[in-house]
């Protein structure tokens, strides 16, 4: 899985402008979440601007998460997916992101881009 996580780590990093969020980001528009043993969302406040939501560039900086990109209540489990420290995620639509930790707590970095 590791294997995995650096050959798409390696495509971001060559495809970054097409790949990654469209636009600019946004100017104090980042935050830390740290991920427990409840689950967590990204605030409201950050991604939304008026009724538009921005695309989100998260990087997991440490520890292993399980997470979900399809709804804003459920809870993750080890059987959905999972992103691993340093993995870096493009949430196009950050409201329906959802994690948990795996085993310890772990620190997400998310910065935001205006659409």
């Amino acid at each position: 899985m590791r294997k995995l996580s650096l050959i798409v780590l390696i495509f971001l990093s060559l495809a970054a402008p097409v790949f990654a969020c469209d636009g600019t980001p946004v100017s104090g528009g980042g935050e830390v979440v740290i991920v427990s043993t409840t689950a967590t969302g990204l605030t409201s406040s950050k991604y939304l601007s008026g009724y538009i939501e921005r695309c989100a560039l998260i990087q997991i900086r440490s520890n292993t998460i399980y997470f979900l990109l399809d709804s804003s209540t459920a809870t993750p489990v080890a059987t959905d997916m999972n992103g691993f420290a340093l993995d870096i995620l493009v949430v196009k639509r950050p409201s329906l992101f959802r994690a948990i930790r795996a085993s310890a707590d772990a620190t997400l970095k998310a910065t935001y881009f205006q659409k």
